[in-house]
């Protein structure tokens, strides 16, 4: 039985509602999962007023303060080590679970996860790892905002680790990898991105040695034809990438849903409501932590509790197919050709 911990606190969203996706996951997964729910006391007594009947594989446990979204990472690893967060990240690190969920500040997680946790091999920093559709299947796009500084082999790190995960979670045998930027030419971009791309060129052969392919450049507007499979970008960038694609989908749905809700024919509503779920990210799994030992799913900090549940789903499969590991030990085939690399 798999033990996942979901922190419901400090996000956009009320704990409450977030409580709701994890009691959706208790009904979905039955006896092959437990939750531990991390709350300070109000929210619990809360919960528990709220649901007088919870199933038996949810339990809970108290912290006394939580993480909030205006908060600094230097700020929470410094004063707030007795937050839900920090107590999620402890529980990771002393194995006493298989998963973390939050919905929190995505900066702190990712601090707490670089103190705390030990690092997979090759790598300096962690990456959260996001996968969007496309017209050939998933793209997995890392890093979606841990890092909004950063430096060039980082980069080289984070294609790495996104092209192994699509490797080992989705059976592609062959990954493509592109740099995100503003045109094809190797010359575009700023300077650390074009010193990036020289560290690609650098590693090609042996990347191709492993059937990674590095694509060059690629630009926003290609990314959804499929023409990669992992996309590279630092935090900042992937970041508001990530958000655009979701306004826009949302935008596109709502308009559609509008100019086809007074249509009487069940056909065109039922492609329609296909198309709405495909397009809404909070149907989507969290974004991964990628780097670390452990598993930890950050959820959009407005998630609804049908993200959390995503976002659950997400973090057991992750732990259930023991994923983390499977990239640790293809990581290490790497540590001698990367470590001069890493270390710079």
């Amino acid at each position: 039985m798999l033990h996942l911990v979901v922190d419901i606190m400090g996000s956009d969203s009320e704990p409450l509602d977030l409580f709701q996706g994890v009691i959706a996951a208790a009904d979905q997964f039955g006896s092959d999962c437990r939750f531990t729910v991390l709350a300070t006391k109000p929210v619990i007594e809360d919960c528990i007023k709220q649901y007088r009947s919870l199933s038996s594989s949810i339990g809970f446990q108290e912290a006394e303060e939580e993480v909030l979204m205006e908060d600094s990472p230097l700020f929470v690893v410094r004063r707030k080590r007795k937050s839900t967060m920090a107590v999620g990240v402890g529980m990771i690190k002393k194995k006493a679970c298989d998963g973390l969920i939050t919905a929190g500040n995505t900066g702190a997680i990712t601090a707490f996860a670089a103190l705390e946790l030990n690092k997979l091999p090759t790598i300096n920093r962690p990456a959260l790892l996001a996968t969007l559709p496309t017209e050939k299947g998933k793209v997995a796009i890392l890093d979606v905002g841990a890092n909004v500084t950063f430096r060039p082999q980082y980069l080289m790190q984070f294609a790495l680790m996104g092209a192994i995960y699509q490797k080992v979670e989705q059976n592609i045998s062959n990954p493509r990898i592109g740099l995100l930027n503003i045109g094809g030419e190797a010359r575009k971009g700023t300077r650390t991105v074009r010193q990036a791309y020289e560290y690609f060129n650098l590693y090609a052969e042996r990347l191709e040695e492993k059937n990674f392919h590095f694509e060059g450049n690629i630009e926003a507007r290609d990314v959804f034809e499929g023409k990669v499979d992992v996309l590279v970008t630092d935090g900042f960038t992937g970041n508001v990438f990530l958000k655009t694609c979701e306004g826009v989908s949302s935008f596109i749905v709502d308009q559609v849903s509008k100019r086809f809700k007074n249509i009487p024919l069940i056909y065109p509503k039922r492609q329609l409501q296909q198309l709405e779920k495909y397009l809404d990210y909070a149907e989507y799994p969290g974004a991964i932590m990628l780097g670390v030992e452990g598993v930890i799913v950050k959820c959009h900090g407005c998630s609804s509790s049908v993200a959390i549940f995503n976002g659950i789903k997400g973090a057991y499969r992750l732990a259930k197919n023991q994923i983390i590991e499977k990239i640790g030990s293809q990581l290490k085939e790497f540590q001698r050709d990367f470590t001069e690399l890493a270390a710079t």
